[in-house]
């Protein structure tokens, strides 16, 4: 366990894990010596601070169902005594909601612990912290209002530009879905924050982020007033899309012009003890007394092929643009059909 240093006067904890621990207290003095403790910790602090934040928003998660479940029985037996409500003598009825409300409040309110992380986070400043953060940015407080989900975005706008591409794996899925989430506020929530998550997924975005991207796009109003905007989000949609495409390049194959079968036309050496040297390969046509020579025989050419080729390219291509794919396996299909027909009529080019 990480040991701390500790203040003039402040009781001796064993670690940062107990530290955290304390941070759930319902005492107001201890949560706050806990917290003055691990600012002094500093960047040690972080790391198990994350560690007890990701589990903290499992749990949440977890409760949020508990919540719904209990959110759907309080409806259903709110709506089977509706009819004793016509009786003023039940109206007393109508306060069974409430403890059914203050419970599910509860389930989906941030506890001490959480609000506190947070708060160590945002004064810590290290771009470790952009998972949480981006998990708080959807914070709900119940008794008391800590202004979490401000600081959070504030911290946010320092943090994610800092963001290299060896730093992907600091989102996982649902906290990057919390950043496409907060785009949805676009104008009315934090630009700035909207920025910095603009240029975060240009540099660490994957295809999940291109319908985000793209429908903060559509919006006109949001996009105009913001000088600069509209190139930024162009130039991270192509930006994501270009390394889907790389991603997906070294399994690109061109494809056989023809199903594999027996060919028509084989070559194989001419039968006999003594064959002319000019005709030691001939063509066959099985029976070569009943063979019809009518009609020209065509020997597939490797130009042949690759107009084939190209032509099945081109199919697979507009097809795809025909059905319509809006998501980000459909962008990716696309942009793989277009480079391979990039790749075959390169290779045209090069044979002419």
């Amino acid at each position: 366990m990480t040991q701390v240093k500790y203040s003039p006067g402040a009781q001796p904890y064993r670690s940062i894990e107990e530290l955290i621990s304390r941070l759930a207290s319902p005492f107001r003095n201890v949560r706050q010596d806990a917290a003055r403790q691990l600012r002094l910790a500093g960047a040690a602090a972080v790391e198990p601070l994350i560690l007890r934040l990701r589990f903290e928003a499992q749990t949440r998660r977890k409760k949020r169902m508990v919540g719904l479940i209990m959110a759907v029985t309080g409806s259903a037996i709110y709506l089977s005594i509706t009819p004793l409500l016509f009786d003023p003598s039940n109206w007393v009825l109508l306060l069974l909601p409430l403890p059914i409300t203050a419970a599910i409040m509860r389930l989906n309110a941030s506890s001490y612990l959480q609000i506190q992380a947070i708060s160590l986070l945002t004064d810590l400043a290290d771009v470790r912290a952009v998972g949480p953060l981006a998990d708080a940015l959807e914070s709900r407080d119940l008794w008391a209002v800590s202004s979490t989900t401000f600081k959070a975005s504030d911290s946010l706008v320092r943090l994610l530009p800092q963001i290299t591409e060896q730093d992907g794996h600091l989102l996982s899925q649902e906290q990057r879905r919390c950043l496409y989430r907060s785009l949805n506020h676009a104008g009315v929530f934090n630009p700035e924050l909207t920025a910095a998550v603009v240029r975060a997924m240009a540099i660490i975005g994957d295809s999940t982020a291109i319908r985000p991207l793209e429908r903060l796009l559509r919006n006109r109003w949001f996009v105009g007033r913001h000088n600069g905007l509209q190139t930024e989000l162009e130039a991270a949609i192509a930006a994501i899309k270009g390394r889907a495409v790389e991603a997906l390049a070294p399994a690109m194959l061109l494809r056989a012009a023809q199903p594999e079968s027996m060919p028509e036309l084989l070559l194989r050496p001419a039968q006999g003890k003594t064959p002319d040297p000019d005709q030691l390969l001939r063509a066959t046509f099985g029976d070569i007394e009943g063979a019809d020579f009518s009609e020209p025989h065509i020997v597939s050419t490797p130009e042949t092929l690759l107009e084939q080729q190209l032509q099945e390219a081109s199919s697979d291509f507009t097809g795809l643009q025909a059905e319509g794919f809006t998501d980000g396996s459909g962008y990716i299909a696309v942009a793989v059909a277009d480079a391979e027909i990039d790749s075959l009529l390169e290779a045209r080019t090069v044979g002419n």
